[in-house]
């Protein structure tokens, strides 16, 4: 999926322009070296399919309830709930796949928090969206201290999402 570059949009001096009024900086052409955006749904169900035909047991939904790390080289265990069903596995290696959840990281105490870090994030994925088919691209939006980003994807999804500087006050609306 193409990235575009970026674009700067630039706000009046009240700060109280609409969108559509912002003045705009940006290229008129695609960039001569090309960077492109994962489609990250198609990914996952890629990698899921990949790994299911080289014979792992994929299973999804899951959630891990405990998991114990082996201290002595044996196996790790980890007990998951699957639609109301408790299992518990056995494992050489143990990843954790969790993302913010960092489960191991937790438990290990590993986590360094970062209190002056200032910069929060969020981002969302939304289904059905009538999407042009030439209209691929990740699109970012750059304004004072934020950005926010969209991008549209081949399966009729779009992705969009927002930094700020959470020390700092934003109109909404």
């Amino acid at each position: 999926l193409p990235k575009n570059s970026l674009r700067f949009f630039f706000d009046n001096e009240q700060k109280n322009a609409d969108l559509t009024e912002l003045s705009e900086i940006g290229v008129y052409h695609l960039p001569p070296l090309p960077s492109f955006q994962l489609d990250r749904a198609r990914l996952e169900t890629d990698l899921i399919e990949m790994n299911r035909e080289a014979g792992v047991d994929v299973q999804i939904p899951a959630v891990v309830k405990s998991f114990e790390l082996s201290n002595d080289g044996g196996d790790h265990s980890v007990t998951v709930d699957r639609e109301g069903e408790t299992t518990t596995y056995r494992c050489k290696w143990l990843i954790d796949a969790a993302g913010r959840s960092n489960l191991i990281a937790k438990k290990l105490d590993l986590r360094i928090p970062a209190n002056d870090h200032r910069i929060v994030s969020s981002w969302t994925r939304a289904a059905y969206f009538c999407v042009p088919s030439t209209c691929t691209c990740a699109t970012p939006l750059m304004v004072d201290n934020r950005w926010a980003m969209l991008v549209w994807m081949y399966s009729s999804s779009c992705e969009s999402g927002m930094v700020l500087d959470r020390k700092l006050r934003y109109r909404i609306g």
